[in-house]
């Protein structure tokens, strides 16, 4: 089962709260906050589709790329909202190997989670060298005073440079569930989990989505993998999974797309039939930079294919030639 996870975008972004001051950054300040990631570092990038006629006309598989592709930057996007806010104001406290942000209240235009609090810890790691570890931590007023779950934490090593490097980031809810803070917004998200590569060629970036069990369901909660890498010269690739009732039969099916892309947009992508009704069946298709199909093998729905049924076996000039380190 697969759920629509553009659903998190608000929610996440809903946990923006209010700032009381402002001021500049100091160059050590900024050392520490380079630790957490942009929205740009976190992004796939697939030429767009720039016209009515290309959107009217666009490949089955490059539309299910830009779909996902848009998706996969969205969930990147409302993750980092909450530290793309707080990168306009000063460290709250300064220690010598570390920054605190907060805490600041939750945004009160929300109308819930109202006696809860927010902070945002950037430390330098103890032993290994070039990483930085950070967190965002909740506190519900009345516990505790060193009760501060952690919602999203994650580490950084930046390999001798300011932007790039090497990280990982967790959105994790049990904790903050269990005491109480209200993510319905988030529906049955259980964890997210990215790591992402910018210093070395081609970029990496995995996303790992993972869900609550259904009630009363032995079953273990749905589970959506990304992996995406992008090499120094433009080309693209993106994998994942598509997993439902998407072949004609009773059987639930689970297709992994292989999509691969040049600068000019023009790509192909594979569909791998691993599991359901048609299970070792491969659909390929292919496009030319306007985003039309000049190559389609799709066994399971033959007058789909292009140009012809059956196509050729080897498609030769029909799909472009891309490689991936």
């Amino acid at each position: 089962m697969r759920s629509d996870r553009s659903s998190l975008l608000l929610p996440v972004a809903s946990l923006v709260f209010l700032l009381g001051a402002c001021g500049d950054y100091s160059n050590e300040d900024l050392e520490f906050m380079n630790a957490v990631p942009q929205s740009s570092d976190l992004h796939a990038d697939i030429p767009a589709v720039t016209s009515a006629v290309e959107l009217a006309d666009e490949a089955e598989l490059a539309k299910q790329t830009h779909t996902v592709t848009t998706t996969f930057n969205g969930l990147a996007d409302a993750l980092v909202t909450l530290v793309d806010t707080v990168r306009s104001y000063p460290p709250t406290s300064r220690a010598p190997d570390s920054r605190t942000w907060g805490p600041f209240r939750f945004d009160q235009t929300n109308l819930k989670n109202l006696n809860w609090q927010m902070r945002v810890v950037v430390s330098r790691d103890q032993v290994v060298a070039d990483r930085f570890d950070y967190e965002i931590d909740v506190h519900k007023d009345g516990n505790a005073d060193t009760d501060w779950p952690t919602f999203v934490g994650g580490f950084f090593d930046s390999g001798h440079t300011a932007r790039r490097g090497v990280g990982h980031l967790l959105l994790d809810t049990a904790k903050v569930r269990a005491e109480g803070l209200d993510v319905s917004d988030l529906g049955m998200l259980d964890n997210l989990t990215i790591d992402y590569d910018t210093l070395d060629d081609p970029l990496t970036i995995d996303m790992t989505i993972v869900d609550l069990p259904v009630a009363g369901s032995a079953d273990p909660g749905a589970m959506v993998v990304y992996s995406y890498s992008q090499t120094a010269a433009g080309r693209g690739e993106l994998i994942f999974d598509l997993i439902g009732n998407l072949i004609a039969g009773p059987a639930i099916e689970d297709l992994r797309v292989t999509s691969q892309w040049l600068t000019s947009g023009a790509g192909r992508a594979t569909v791998d039939v691993l599991s359901g009704d048609g299970a070792g069946a491969l659909q390929t298709e292919c496009w030319n930079a306007s985003f039309v199909a000049t190559y389609n093998s799709k066994p399971w729905a033959a007058g789909e294919d292009v140009p012809t049924s059956p196509p050729p076996a080897d498609p030769g000039d029909l799909c472009p030639a891309i490689s991936m380190p």
